[in-house]
């Protein structure tokens, strides 16, 4: 049975923070059950600083500039857009490697309104230089985001869902990573020993590539379970490091539809759209995105992404119309 994502994630956090006494979290007032053994346990490392996200940071800078290994923990809107100029000046700006929390992709908040909507802060985030980017779909992409950001000599963001959800990777995904951030690089550029990114069925080099991200890659997975249509001139691909951008090959596709619970501005749509337009053999890139507007109603996940056609519905037919 997986585990939270959030769990997932804390629990990895919690065995460091057993051996290395160098760890240290901060929350904006942000729970999860996996924090919990943390604060119980390990409380002369553990700060709840209420909710001044801005200040967290600046708390967080300081830390780090005494070699202490800071994560900050956050609603995803407050951790980034409310702290956007402290995470610039102080985080990117010195290249201190703070590993930034963030929980509540897309609508995942849906009843609490458009101000807890993690819908912009990819566009936020990858805006600032120096910063890696995770966005994970499961418990497996989740420990493997863990171990890459542990490793990572700059700061780092990782989107956390909340729940648990069907792993799409495998525990293979995890063990191929280094422990050594120099065998680490080597493997990244070298020996391309392991992969940010996963195809969803054994067709890579099909007509038409579908790249999702997160939450949107369990909506794929379930068009691929339930298509009736023949599947075979289609490639499927997850990704969990949007920055930076871990595939290369997209040229050999003619259409690329790109299904993301995020605005279309700024997100993984104009990620690849950027990757694609330095291809020679162009391909057209399709977006299935959020709409570019204020989301000021309420409801559940389900009925909001089905507001902004994030449906496997919308896919079926985005797909339909790349075969013309």
């Amino acid at each position: 049975m997986p585990k939270d994502i959030r769990d997932a994630f804390f629990d990895m956090l919690y065995e460091d923070a057993l051996k290395d006494k160098d760890i240290i979290v901060i929350t904006a007032d942000a729970d999860a059950f996996g924090l919990r053994q943390f604060k119980k346990n390990i409380s002369d490392r553990f700060i709840n600083i209420g909710v001044t996200e801005q200040n967290m940071i600046n708390v967080a800078a300081g830390m780090a500039m005494r070699n202490k290994k800071v994560f900050v923990y956050g609603i995803i809107p407050f951790i980034t857009m409310r702290c956007y100029e402290q995470i610039k000046f102080n985080l990117s700006g010195m290249n201190l490697p703070v590993k930034i929390v963030g929980v509540g992709t897309g609508f995942s908040f849906g009843f609490d309104g458009p101000s807890h909507h993690g819908i912009n802060d990819i566009a936020i985030m990858r805006s600032v230089p120096n910063m890696q980017i995770f966005n994970p779909c499961d418990e497996t992409s989740t420990v493997a985001s863990y171990k890459l950001m542990k490793l990572s000599d700059s700061p780092s963001y990782i989107r956390l869902d909340k729940g648990k959800y069907e792993d799409i990777y495998t525990n293979d995904a995890v063990s191929k990573i280094p422990e050594d951030k120099i065998i680490l690089l080597k493997a990244y550029t070298e020996k391309n020993e392991f992969k940010t990114y996963k195809f969803l069925t054994d067709n890579d080099v099909g007509k038409i590539l579908v790249i999702s991200t997160g939450y949107a890659t369990h909506i794929v997975k379930k068009y691929i379970e339930t298509s009736q249509s023949n599947i075979d001139d289609i490639s499927f691909m997850d990704i969990y490091q949007i920055k930076t951008f871990p595939y290369e090959n997209l040229d050999m596709y003619e259409h690329i539809i790109v299904i993301e619970e995020h605005c279309k501005t700024g997100g993984l749509y104009n990620i690849v759209l950027e990757k694609a337009a330095s291809n020679i053999n162009k391909p057209n890139v399709h977006s299935i995105s959020l709409m570019d507007a204020e989301h000021l109603i309420y409801g559940d996940r389900k009925f909001l992404l089905e507001k902004n056609g994030i449906t496997v519905k919308n896919l079926a037919k985005n797909i339909d119309k790349c075969r013309i």
